[in-house]
């Protein structure tokens, strides 16, 4: 068992054959303020901060290697996948954020390892826990067991193949919390719901006749009924500890801003979207349209932080959010 005892809650998870998460919340606490009054908290100023790095300071081989922070004695909660993708889109080369991946720089790398680091680090000191260093897991059982969380990015060049694909289905079955981030337009919403989600859940059904109201996709196992549909704004997971007031919220990334516009395609709406288990519990959170790691990522830089400073609170936010969620469900 896996132990992390913080100011506001103990939370422990079972690594092994079947993973389990244990939450004690431990009263009286400041937190439980924050419950009872859905406030936000009074936390510093300013975050940690970690300067970016370059991709070549990136880990590359293993199946799962640590950021190197100074924090490898902790438990480690989040994982940043790394999964199998397509060199170019070539469902829909000629759209208009298309782009080519080189094995230098591959799209589950985008905004690593300075994202990654300064969320984490903003967790350890938002949430009064102290979390190991984030790492990098290849998509497979043997990986995957030891994380309650996982990230990915830039989906839409997403190819999962069959082990992977099986890996991830049980792992989120049991229990296992995945955020999706940096993908954007219909193209790409397509590929993800249509071609991966299904390799999944070979289930998952888009037909209308299935559907119900605000649901984009469903399914059933063993009689229950799994749904993919947008997480509504009182939704837990934009509650605590952090209210998140606007949702979803605009959190563009650098590529839009430095075009002067707030999304990478003509599809203007943000949206955040979750794959429910029957009983209630979001498996998977989906940010369409946004770049929340390019506000972790470039939070200190001075060439960029001007520039995204009005995203870089409600992502950092939205983030420690996250990581919460997936530790408590």
């Amino acid at each position: 068992m896996v132990t992390i005892r913080g100011r506001y809650c103990s939370l422990s998870w079972l690594t092994g054959e079947h993973p389990t998460i244990v939450t004690e919340f431990i009263p009286p606490s400041p937190f439980s303020c924050f419950i009872a009054s859905r406030g936000t908290p009074v936390v510093p100023s300013r975050l940690p901060q970690h300067p970016p790095q370059p991709p070549g300071a990136l880990p590359q081989n293993g199946s799962a290697q640590s950021f190197a922070t100074g924090f490898a004695d902790q438990p480690v909660i989040l994982a940043r996948l790394k999964f199998h993708y397509l060199p170019t889109r070539t469902y829909a080369p000629y759209a208009e954020n298309a782009q080519a991946w080189e094995p230098s720089s591959p799209p589950w790398s985008v905004d690593a390892p300075a994202a990654d680091i300064n969320l984490f680090k903003a967790f350890n000191v938002h949430s009064g826990m102290v979390v190991g260093e984030p790492t990098i897991a290849t998509i497979s059982p043997e990986s995957l067991q030891h994380y309650p969380v996982a990230l990915m990015t830039e989906v839409g060049y997403l190819d999962l193949t069959p082990p992977e694909a099986e890996a991830l289905r049980e792992w989120l079955l049991r229990g296992g919390f995945l955020i999706i981030d940096d993908f954007h337009g219909p193209d790409e919403w397509h590929h993800l719901l249509h071609t991966e989600l299904p390799k999944v859940f070979p289930e998952l059904h888009r037909e209308p006749h299935n559907l119900r109201s605000g649901e984009d996709a469903c399914f059933e196992l063993d009689g229950k009924r799994f749904s993919i549909r947008d997480i509504p704004p009182a939704h837990a997971i934009f509650e605590i500890p952090y209210k998140i007031t606007d949702v979803p919220p605009v959190i563009p990334g650098l590529r839009a801003l430095t075009a002067y516009r707030c999304y990478e395609t003509s599809e203007t709406q943000s949206e955040i979207k979750g794959l429910f288990h029957p009983a209630g519990r979001i498996m998977i959170v989906i940010n369409h349209n946004m770049d929340i790691g390019d506000s972790w990522e470039h939070a200190f830089d001075p060439d960029y932080s001007n520039m995204l400073h009005p995203y870089v609170k409600p992502a950092f936010h939205l983030g420690i959010n996250y990581l919460f969620y997936g530790l408590t469900h």
